[in-house]
């Protein structure tokens, strides 16, 4: 198994702004992670990001969540939960103005070194297929892996873990 894609809407009309994507990781960026996210339960947004986010709904500038979901590996979920947490995610944001056009996630653990994994670039490629039209594109994510691999897919990336990264994210969608 590769990695999992859901879109959500990549078709919207009208026509989006593709020249930007913003894409983000998942747990500690748009939603606090309780350690192996995916319970319904546990699912509280991160401010910040639903202002991000708004941001880019309404400069319609697409939006896509890529994330390592090893839980499902791991045996901790099965990735029906998974994708329902992320369809819920989706529901939620909705509900506060903000659109998720794609989720991408890896359900693999590190020791199965597979190519999909952050802070390997597979991922990124599947969200770069999806708008080929795009020229560019940034990456918000909380840890090393996600800063590698927003270097590594050659992409800027701004930090969740400090305050000013989604002020960062903003300035970059509105430039």
């Amino acid at each position: 198994m590769t990695f999992i894609s859901k879109i959500y809407s990549l078709n919207m009309e009208p026509k989006p702004n593709t020249k930007k994507i913003l894409i983000l990781d998942r747990d500690n960026t748009i939603n606090r992670d309780t350690g192996y996210t995916y319970r319904l339960k546990d699912l509280v947004l991160i401010e910040e990001s639903v202002e991000l986010l708004a941001s880019a709904a309404e400069l319609r500038i697409p939006v896509v969540i890529i994330s390592n979901q090893s839980l499902v590996n791991r045996g901790l979920a099965s990735l029906d939960e998974v994708e329902k947490f992320n369809d819920a995610l989706v529901e939620k944001l909705e509900k506060k103005k903000c659109k998720i056009d794609a989720i991408i996630f890896c359900p693999h653990i590190p020791e199965e070194e597979c190519s999909c994994r952050k802070p390997k670039i597979d991922m990124f490629l599947e969200a770069f297929r999806y708008y080929p039209e795009a020229s560019e594109f940034c990456y918000v994510g909380d840890s090393e892996s996600d800063m590698e691999a927003a270097k590594n897919a050659g992409i800027e990336f701004f930090s969740s873990s400090i305050k000013y990264g989604y002020t960062q994210a903003i300035n970059w969608l509105t430039k």
